[in-house]
């Protein structure tokens, strides 16, 4: 998949996050146990059969998120921080 223009609507952005988280369980160690892939699988989930906003989902991703990672200590790869940080460039919306 491609890069995502600045302009992405909200669908466009839907199926590339869905595809980024995708792409991060597949390089998890212990996927039951690791609180941000719970997350992560809980905001797939919602991306895939939600009508809610993409923004407003993105948003409040990001926010759980950085919660899981401050409170559980996780430390993430090099490879699962990009990713992570590409996931949460996503709800960047710049406005003209």
């Amino acid at each position: 998949m491609g890069t995502l223009r600045w302009f992405a609507g909200g669908q466009e952005r839907r199926e590339r996050a869905i595809f980024l988280i995708n792409q991060m369980f597949s390089e998890f160690d212990s996927k039951n146990a690791n609180p941000l892939y719970q997350v992560l699988d809980s905001y797939r989930t919602e991306l895939k059969f939600d009508g809610t906003s993409t923004p407003y989902i993105l948003n409040r991703m990001n926010i759980d998120i950085s919660k899981v990672l401050l409170n559980n200590n996780i430390r993430l790869s090099s490879t699962e921080s990009s990713q992570l940080k590409e996931l949460r460039a996503l709800s960047h919306i710049r406005i003209i």
